[in-house]
């Protein structure tokens, strides 16, 4: 067992609000108990532990992270991440990918495959550019709706680095999907690439507009109409 998280666990399990956790539990549709610490005070019991404890040590970051995503309370996982992602650049190494892999197949839904995907998958595949051919084929290939959500999302922070011809491609792969979660993916990608590309994602939803559901289709697009761009 590892004591650094079983330290920060008891640390969220005293700021335990039962009637807060049941609103947090009803939000995510019943699928995660909760302990019922709010983001702020969640982030800043994190950052005190870390000032008193460190980071986890290498040797060690496997098993914490496991821990903390095998425990039961939802926030457990969200410390997780966060201790993941704050990992020093030193220690993130290619089969890093395993463990992300591990965190997308295992208790899944949007509010930690959102944050996998942008925070943690896109900055090892920016990490090890070698590695991204491999791992979008797998996420894309895969039957979990959530890996596919990754493939689609992990370069939302890449910004004029995105490869819109991959996102394109990923795209036109789900863009015939009846399932919110890709749907709701495809147009938070193309709105965040209308910042930085605006016109490539013009074209690109000019000529999917018989395709693209509803949904993606205002999604792709809320950037563009707020700043002006009123020819669809």
């Amino acid at each position: 067992m590892s004591s650094y998280a079983k330290t920060l666990e008891q640390s969220l399990e005293r700021q335990a609000k039962p009637e807060l956790a049941r609103k947090m539990k009803a939000y995510m549709k019943d699928n995660f108990p909760f302990l019922g610490v709010p983001a702020p005070e969640r982030k800043e019991l994190l950052k005190r532990h870390i000032l008193q404890h460190g980071k986890p040590e290498p040797q060690e970051e496997l098993e914490v992270l496991h821990y903390l995503w095998d425990a039961e309370a939802r926030e457990l996982q969200y410390c997780a991440m966060e201790l993941w992602k704050a990992r020093p650049k030193k220690s993130r190494k290619p089969s890093d990918l395993e463990q992300i892999n591990y965190m997308i197949a295992n208790k899944p839904w949007w509010d930690t495959v959102d944050f996998i995907a942008s925070n943690l998958a896109g900055t090892l595949l920016k990490e090890f550019p070698d590695l991204k051919e491999k791992a979008v084929e797998q996420w894309s290939a895969h039957e979990s709706i959530w890996m596919n959500r990754t493939a689609i999302l992990f370069q939302l922070k890449y910004k004029k680095d995105t490869d819109e011809d991959l996102l394109f491609a990923l795209c036109d792969q789900f863009i015939s999907s009846t399932e919110f979660f890709h749907r709701k993916a495809i147009g938070w990608a193309l709105r965040e690439l209308s910042k930085h590309k605006p016109q490539a994602v013009i074209d690109y939803v000019k000529s999917r507009k018989e395709h693209l559901s509803g949904l993606s289709y205002r999604e792709a697009l809320k950037h563009l109409k707020k700043n002006g761009y009123e020819d669809f």
